[in-house]
C-alpha cells in the first residue's frame, strides 16, 4: 500500500507488514526500494501502467473479468527472486471506516 510519497507498506506472504522507502524514476519507468534498517540493499523494479487483457484475466485470481481499472505493474528481482506485482488505486471513500464515520463509542457493535 502506498499512502504517501516515498513510503510503501508491503504485506509479505506470512501476513507481516514491512515498511520500505522508494524513489520512482519517471523517465526510466523504474522504482528503487529499500528498507530503513538496510539502505545498502536496494531493489530496482521496472513499472508500467496497463489495463488487464485476456491473458492476465486468466492467470490472476484478483482481477475480475469486467475490471476496467488501470494497474501499475512492477517487475524485477527482489532478494534473488523474480517478482511481478499488480497494484490498482482504491478509492479512500470506499473504506468502511470512512463510509460510516468514526465513533469513539458505539451503541452496538458494528460487526455484529
Amino acid at each position: 500500500m502506498i499512502s504517501r510519497d516515498g513510503v510503501a507498506q508491503i504485506q509479505i506472504m506470512d501476513d507481516s507488514i514491512r515498511n520500505y522507502n522508494f524513489k520512482p524514476d519517471l523517465k526510466n519507468h523504474s522504482v528503487t526500494a529499500y528498507a530503513d534498517a538496510d539502505t545498502t540493499n536496494k531493489f530496482h523494479l521496472m513499472y508500467n501502467l496497463t489495463k488487464p487483457g485476456f491473458a492476465e484475466l486468466k492467470s490472476f485470481k484478483g482481477i475480475k473479468k469486467n475490471d476496467t481499472a488501470t494497474y501499475m505493474v512492477l517487475k524485477g528481482t527482489w532478494k534473488k527472486d523474480s517478482i511481478e506485482v499488480w497494484m490498482r488505486r482504491l478509492d479512500p471513500k470506499a473504506f468502511p471506516l470512512l463510509q460510516r464515520g468514526f465513533h469513539w463509542i458505539n451503541e452496538s457493535a458494528y460487526n455484529k
